[in-house]
């Protein structure tokens, strides 16, 4: 019953967190749901360019790079559970959570931002799971290892 009652408060809590961001969100950017420029580059020269090739003119998208480059924080982990290595005892608790943590915040940013990024979010949330994984792996690692000590520690 315990571990109920705080499961509801959090999820109140955490309501409560998205209502606030939402207005704060509103409020700041307004209902045109977008601030500043999207652009990579955005001189002259470059503005040229966009205007010949459609291609670059998607591929100077920030909603298009950041993505791509982001990519490579979520395979390498991804690769890493389905090969095993590094193996589980090298993980660094401390960089999957950071890393979890971020997927999660960017993966509900990339839902607001407009136009919505899926791109973003569909790797931010690749981000969050695969760490998430990792975390998990880590901790069950950590207590199977503590209950390993303990039965193997001679009785005085």
């Amino acid at each position: 019953y315990q571990r109920r009652v705080r499961g509801t408060v959090f999820i109140m809590a955490l309501s409560r967190w998205w209502r606030v961001t939402e207005k704060f969100l509103d409020d700041t950017v307004g209902k045109t749901g977008f601030l500043g420029n999207h652009r990579l580059f955005s001189n002259p020269a470059v503005v040229r360019l966009e205007e010949k090739s459609v291609f670059f003119k998607q591929a100077n998208n920030v909603l298009t790079l950041a993505p791509i480059a982001k990519w490579g924080l979520a395979i390498v982990p991804l690769y890493g559970v389905l090969v095993g290595h590094p193996p589980v005892e090298n993980l660094d608790i401390s960089q999957s959570l950071a890393l979890t943590a971020t997927g999660a915040i960017w993966t509900y940013y990339a839902l607001l931002v407009k136009p919505t990024a899926y791109g973003l979010c569909a790797v931010n949330a690749a981000l969050c799971v695969v760490n998430g994984y990792n975390v998990f792996r880590k901790l069950k690692y950590d207590l199977q290892k503590k209950k390993n000590e303990a039965t193997l520690k001679p009785v005085v």
